[in-house]
């Protein structure tokens, strides 16, 4: 076998792997972008920002913002902040807390407001997710 012939199979057997790859990529990322009628219950958040599995919950006096906590880039769950900046684990983009917009890519889109309520009373956030 020649050299062009080896290099054809492989690039043609690449296609099969890269394709699966590429298409759980695209699954994954619809999965997070589009609504779903799930609703979780917050009580008693500190002021600052408050991480969870699925959403970030900034409470600052008189404004409260709920963000998903995956990352735009790649879908990487945001697990930590410092100084008032979200940071992903993976890529490493930065996000502002107060706002969700990029402050520092790969990411180049904001994080998703997710629509919530908050009962004044109890002081409970209702987050749609």
């Amino acid at each position: 076998m020649n050299r062009q012939a080896f290099l054809r199979i492989l690039g043609v057997s690449s296609l099969l792997p890269l394709s699966w790859l590429w298409s759980r990529m695209i699954l994954t990322q619809d999965k997070y972008l589009t609504a779903s009628v799930s609703q979780k219950k917050f009580r008693n958040l500190a002021d600052g920002i408050n991480l969870f599995d699925e959403v970030i919950i900034v409470r600052n006096p008189g404004k409260t913002m709920v963000f998903s906590s995956r990352c735009t880039h790649a879908g990487c769950r945001i697990t930590r902040s410092e100084n008032n900046i979200l940071l992903c684990p993976c890529h490493g983009s930065r996000y502002d807390a107060t706002t969700g917009k990029v402050l520092k890519g790969p990411a180049f889109e904001s994080l998703h407001p997710l629509p919530f309520s908050l009962d004044q009373i109890t002081g409970t956030i209702t987050v749609k997710i």
